[in-house]
């Protein structure tokens, strides 16, 4: 299944209406931690090498509270799309992750989504043999469009893994001119890509004055990642069908 299927966001979280208590504690809690995040650079980090791992396309104080309901969530729905869509039932104790959705007035309410861990059904993601990280590296440095993140590598970069992590890096500034959102975007582009690399935390330090411009980074560094993984998936795709026909 293609990260596109995960394609919807619940809630736009701005609206000062709200259908009941739980939905006003719901959009406070994100914000707090936004507000907090904004000056612990590791719990930046940690968020967003979670986002790595996460699939849904939701607002950013959607995945904020995705994450802290439940670090181990990897793929949101609801019960009726998880049994009418995907034919998976839920499992009983089905643990919920409540998340803001705009209802038919505009206001926010709380909505209940679980995990796919939580349905009884085959795997939904399977995976994929993963390229080397030489191969990969190949990949990323021919599909990158910016001639600076193609230069040749200096010597203090050992490895393929840093040298993946310091091509990324500068393609995603290339998209971003922002330190900060283009080390998120190179960690969450690495990590769907199959490769985990090591963030730095400094690159969060004092960068952002508050939780809103914290979040529209966050969105902002999902868009530059989602941008790069797509041109680098469309580059294998394009190896593989050079390849079948000779």
């Amino acid at each position: 299944m293609s990260r596109s299927r995960w394609g919807r966001k619940p809630s736009r979280a701005a609206s000062s209406s709200f259908d009941g208590p739980r939905a006003r504690k719901l959009l406070a809690s994100a914000d707090t931690w936004l507000d907090e995040a904004v000056a612990a650079p590791e719990r930046i980090a940690e968020f967003v090498a979670w986002l790595g791992r996460f699939r849904n396309r939701y607002a950013t104080r959607n995945r904020v509270l995705a994450y802290l309901q439940d670090p181990e969530a990897t793929a949101l729905a609801g019960r009726r799309a998880w049994e009418r869509e995907f034919r998976r039932p839920l499992l009983p104790g089905a643990r919920p992750v409540w998340i803001l959705a705009p209802g038919e007035a505009g206001e926010l309410r709380a909505v209940a989504v679980y995990d796919v861990r939580f349905t009884r059904g085959p795997a939904l993601f399977p995976e994929r043999p993963r390229p080397s990280l030489d191969a990969l590296l190949g990949r990323v440095r021919a599909a990158c469009p910016h001639r600076l993140a193609r230069m040749p590598l200096t010597r203090a970069i050992a490895g393929p893994g840093a040298a993946l992590a310091w091509t990324l890096s500068g393609w995603a500034m290339a998209e971003t001119d922002h330190r900060g959102t283009a080390e998120m975007a190179a960690a969450i582009a690495a990590r769907w890509l199959g490769v985990e690399v090591r963030q730095d935390p400094r690159a969060y330090r004092r960068v952002w004055s508050s939780g809103h411009e914290l979040a529209e980074a966050v969105d902002e560094a999902v868009r530059v990642a989602e941008a790069i993984w797509q041109v680098v998936q469309d580059a294998g795709a394009l190896e593989g069908d050079r390849a079948a026909n000779g």
